[in-house]
């Protein structure tokens, strides 16, 4: 019985997959004031806000602004997990939900600093992101107050002064797409409650409590192969992989688990020199082992993608 496998693949260990975990720090920050002229900024401060604050009898809307390097991480890994940690240390509000939004165009950080608490900004210098420009005074975002996905890849409450963290498939979702396409990687903006009045919340942007991005990921490649040069694979297309053997075996089992290790498919094949495989198990990540009767063994991660 023929059997199709789609996947990628990427190094797991003997006893299970291997996965490393990373701590990022943001290359560039900085907060979107609400303004007519678009021409306040802060990006060489030491803080960056979302929410609303009250100045002047009029409401003004602060939007953060991170972007993280994911240099770092090997071209082709897959990210399982990620978690956004940050020091949440001024507020005048109670609890209230601070989202995550992927950006959809590039900005940048001048060498403003507004000094004292920063919750007013400073006049923007070259490049910097305002409410109305992306790289003042060249660039403008489509919209005012930044261009962004609607949808939240992660929200958390956040209410007194304290490290806070935001963790969701949304933002392994970005991280992955980032790291697949990094041309389109222009980091989050930070929106908070602006339906109202005082719900500001002021986040450390550098120092020992600055941001950080643990990110865990996977990566390509065979990590285990007692077979050696018995034992080669290929695409034959999108959603096909073949396993070529250049010894027969009167045995071959093919074990697949899934991340939490519980088998999803075991099958034998008897004097097969060429396997194919086919896995009716939702898209996500899977370990394969590839084992002989006579003792030789092989173990991938696999990506399923139906």
């Amino acid at each position: 019985m023929k059997k199709i496998f789609t996947f990628l693949f990427s190094a797991i260990g003997i006893a299970g997959f291997s996965q490393t975990t990373i701590d990022i720090n943001p290359s560039r920050y900085n907060t979107l004031y609400e303004s007519a002229t678009g021409n306040l900024s802060n990006g060489a401060g030491s803080y960056f806000f979302a929410g609303n604050t009250l100045q002047a009898d009029a409401i003004n809307t602060r939007r953060g602004l991170l972007y993280f390097d994911l240099s770092a991480i090997p071209a082709g890994a897959t990210v399982t997990a990620a978690t956004l940690t940050l020091n949440m240390n001024q507020t005048r509000a109670d609890a209230e939900n601070v989202s995550l939004h992927s950006v959809t165009s590039d900005w940048g950080s001048g060498t403003s600093d507004a000094g004292g608490g920063e919750g007013d900004g400073t006049g923007a210098t070259t490049n910097d992101a305002t409410w109305i420009h992306s790289f003042f005074s060249t660039s403008t975002w489509a919209s005012p107050g930044g261009d962004f996905n609607p949808t939240p890849s992660a929200t958390t409450t956040v209410d007194g002064v304290g490290m806070y963290s935001w963790s969701s498939a949304g933002l392994v979702s970005d991280l992955n797409a980032w790291i697949t396409t990094p041309a389109n990687n222009f980091g989050w903006i930070f929106i908070g409650n602006e339906s109202t009045d005082r719900t500001a919340k002021r986040f450390e942007a550098t120092g020992t409590n600055q941001p950080v991005l643990s990110v865990t990921y996977t990566t390509l490649g065979i990590v285990e192969n007692t077979f050696g040069k018995k034992l080669n694979y290929y695409q034959s297309n999108g959603n096909t992989t073949v396993f070529m053997l250049n010894e027969s075996y009167d045995n071959i089992t093919l074990t697949a688990r899934n991340l939490m290790g519980q088998v999803v498919l075991t099958n034998d094949y008897l004097n097969q020199r060429e396997i194919e495989f086919t896995l009716n198990s939702p898209n996500g990540i899977y370990l394969l082992e590839v084992a002989s009767d006579t003792g030789e063994r092989a173990v991938i991660k696999v990506a399923i993608s139906q």
